[in-house]
């Protein structure tokens, strides 16, 4: 920024200034004649001029720096108990603006404000087991024993073998091919894929006088160890029996015991189902 310049009783110009400095150059009032240099010199100013007053420039203000850029927001992560995200970096702060021919400089930006941690993703919920264990489809069923004896050689399939006695279809049935408690105690086996609950059971015959004469369930949380129930789940039987068990309770199988005996009649059942079961 140039300076300007006040004078009393003198012009300046601006080729009379140099780095602050002043050069003055003023009218003299004199004369003086050519031919003796004995010219009378001419009356000095009476009142000496003043020199120019430097007048300084205006402070410049400086321009403020521009602001920093604020951080980017950190993105959360989703998923199963999600990671939570990380926060955004810090804005660099802004440069100080430039002085203006001696103004002072202008500030620095203020630094960006850090992006905020992600929110972690929602826990994932649980799964059901890939294999239904309350479809019958998945059932395994063992008998101590079978109809092998010579009254079932014509005994077809569908009226003898185990898996009838878990198709869902009362024209068929598992039979043991003896007068009950001739060959002693006879079980039943059922087993899941994995743990199942149950609160029952149900045994059917349409066979009049085959269902168990006295029974006894036991379940097995491994599919082996069988334990009783507390109480015991025990009693006479009959061709359509309901079993309730004290509670719901866990197992990956039961055993059904055929504990009485029968003159004639077989152990017969044409359905077993299951009651309350959960996977």
């Amino acid at each position: 920024m140039a300076a300007t310049f006040a004078c009393a009783g003198l012009a300046c110009s601006s080729a009379e200034r140099f780095d602050g400095h002043l050069s003055l150059s003023r009218a003299d009032s004199g004369s003086e004649t050519s031919d003796d240099n004995s010219g009378t010199g001419g009356q000095g100013d009476p009142i000496g001029g003043s020199g120019c007053d430097i007048v300084p420039p205006d402070p410049g203000t400086g321009g403020a720096g521009s602001g920093g850029s604020g951080g980017m927001l950190g993105t959360g992560g989703a998923g199963s108990g999600g990671a939570v995200g990380s926060g955004g970096a810090i804005g660099t702060g802004g440069s100080g603006g430039r002085a203006p021919d001696g103004g002072t400089a202008g500030s620095g930006g203020a630094s960006g404000t850090g992006g905020a941690n992600g929110t972690g993703g929602a826990s994932g919920t649980g799964g059901t087991p890939a294999i239904d264990g309350c479809n019958r489809s998945t059932w395994a069923i063992k008998p101590s024993t079978l109809c092998d004896t010579a009254a079932c050689t014509n005994i077809p399939a569908g009226s003898k073998d185990p898996p009838f006695a878990i198709d869902g279809d009362l024209a068929t049935r598992y039979t043991s091919g003896r007068p009950q408690g001739s060959a002693g105690a006879e079980t039943v086996v059922l087993t899941f894929p994995h743990s199942v609950t149950l609160t029952g059971i149900h045994l059917v015959t349409t066979s009049a006088g085959d269902g168990p004469a006295n029974y006894k369930v036991e379940f097995a949380t491994t599919g082996t160890n069988f334990i009783d129930f507390a109480p015991a789940a025990a009693a006479a039987g009959a061709d359509d029996l309901t079993v309730k068990f004290p509670a719901a309770t866990a197992m990956k199988a039961f055993r059904i015991t055929q504990t009485g005996s029968k003159a004639v009649s077989w152990w017969s059942i044409h359905e077993l189902t299951l009651t309350g079961c959960t996977n």
